[in-house]
């Protein structure tokens, strides 16, 4: 468990780096980066990824099993819980310039995995705030949401857990006065009646 690098916001997100080994020798053949969010008892997988050679043996979504479990045993002690956890995944026919262009796995695909490993599309017109000074939101992604467990099958969340975790994920970054949050908090309100 690593700590957030810079965590100047008041109770902003907790960051969690988990490696997976090679049983052999040692080496790293994949990790998981993911923020845990406990004011909304959320997390967001921000990255997973499994080195080129070991993909398609199950590998990522034993680091997915594991790490989530991992997590869940930390907030535990906390006596909080994981409530939902969510995904950004690119929209494959929206592309954007600052896309990495020597992308290993494209966006069709890693949607696919995703949805294969039990995600489901969040029907709102996501945008992803400014990740840093001088960068502009991203609107060519959606947000997905994971369930959390087999008994969270139907995979559905209330909208105000939603624009709970919005509005914690915005905070986080410094964000939270800005009109595309104010636009998907309209768009749930709207989807939700």
């Amino acid at each position: 468990i690593i700590p957030r690098m810079t965590d100047s916001v008041k109770d902003g997100p907790r960051t969690y780096c988990i490696l997976a080994l090679d049983d052999i020798d040692g080496h790293v053949i994949g990790g998981l980066i993911a923020d845990w969010y406990g004011d909304c008892e959320s997390l967001e997988i921000i990255y997973i990824a499994v080195s080129q050679d070991e993909r398609r043996k199950g590998i990522g979504r034993s680091l997915l099993d594991f790490s989530i479990n991992r997590i869940k045993e930390t907030v535990h002690k906390e006596d909080r819980s994981i409530k939902h956890i969510f995904i950004e995944v690119d929209i494959p026919e929206q592309k954007h310039a600052d896309t990495l262009s020597d992308e290993v796995i494209d966006s069709v695909e890693r949607i696919s995995v995703w949805e294969k490993w039990g995600a489901k599309r969040i029907p709102i017109n996501y945008t992803q705030p400014s990740l840093s000074a001088g960068k502009t939101p991203v609107s060519h992604m959606m947000l997905m949401r994971l369930a959390v467990s087999n008994d969270d099958r139907n995979n559905t969340i209330l909208s105000k857990d939603l624009k709970n975790f919005l509005e914690a994920f915005y905070k986080g970054l410094h964000s939270e006065n800005n009109g595309s949050l104010t636009k998907m908090i309209e768009d749930i309100d709207m989807i939700s009646s």
